[in-house]
């Protein structure tokens, strides 16, 4: 909110003789600011979003012009996975942070954590400052595991990488998991995860059916992400999982390639 009236300006200095054929907005904040000034600095547009977490029916409904991928996370696949994978665990701690993004993620885990109630105590890590947040993974028990949802940006405006939010949250010896395979390979064990690549290519394939001449309107929003899941080898194995233990059809990276994996068709 406080860089979108300098933001406004330099789109409006930048873009005024430009005429965009399309748009696509990435992000529940992205989406939110080209509803807001859409009609003053791109009118008529046609805009594709994607990664959205919050609901898109009112936004439809109100807005023409807009089609895109919507994000359906499967935090309760991946809650069960963590305490299927850590029978042991007692708490579940959830992080999230300031940005919309961060609050609607929060509002849909409230709608599942109480399937699972009777098996893990829920401790919610929200909207904490980067210190308070690293005291409070400190002194969460050892039967603790950790779902890393969104964490970008602190109450004090300090921002964070995707790969130093998963360092920052992985870090206290927790098993941590997400919704996101941009999140593993920095700390996190898995989980059942989006591709944010799967996202773009939808994305860019709605924009060409719009160059193409197909209006917006006619082109289905995506409601259903593919979720798969994925595992980081060198973390799993830190923690005492094995390849076996994992759902059928998992995704491993990072793992080591041996001969044999290496030459394993010559050798047949």
């Amino acid at each position: 909110r406080q860089v979108l009236p300098q933001l406004r300006e330099l789109y409006r200095a930048k873009y005024a003789k430009v005429r965009f054929d399309a748009i696509i907005a990435a992000d529940d904040t992205a989406l939110a600011l080209m509803l807001e000034e859409r009609k003053t600095l791109f009118p008529g547009v046609p805009v594709v979003f994607c990664g959205i977490n919050s609901p898109v029916e009112d936004v439809l409904a109100e807005h023409s012009g807009l089609t895109g991928i919507t994000e359906e996370v499967d935090l309760y696949g991946t809650i069960d996975l963590m305490l299927r994978l850590h029978p042991q665990a007692e708490h579940l701690a959830v992080v999230t942070d300031v940005v919309l993004t961060g609050r609607h993620l929060l509002a849909r885990f409230r709608t599942v954590a109480p399937y699972f109630g009777d098996r893990v105590r829920i401790v919610e890590l929200a909207a904490l400052r980067a210190g308070k947040l690293r005291q409070a993974l400190r002194e969460l028990p050892k039967d603790s595991v950790v779902l890393l949802l969104s964490y970008h940006r602190d109450p004090t405006g300090v921002t964070f990488t995707v790969g130093e939010s998963a360092t920052l949250v992985s870090g206290f010896g927790h098993p941590t998991y997400t919704c996101w395979d941009i999140f593993i390979g920095a700390g996190v064990v898995g989980g059942m995860v989006i591709s944010g690549r799967a996202h773009g290519e939808h994305a860019a394939r709605m924009v060409a059916q719009i160059l193409a001449g197909a209006a917006p309107e006619s082109i289905p929003v995506l409601r259903k992400s593919a979720n798969l899941p994925m595992f980081d080898y060198a973390v799993m194995t830190r923690f005492g999982l094995r390849p076996d233990d994992l759902p059928e059809g998992s995704v491993i990276v990072n793992e080591p390639k041996g001969l044999y994996h290496r030459y394993k068709g010559a050798i047949w």
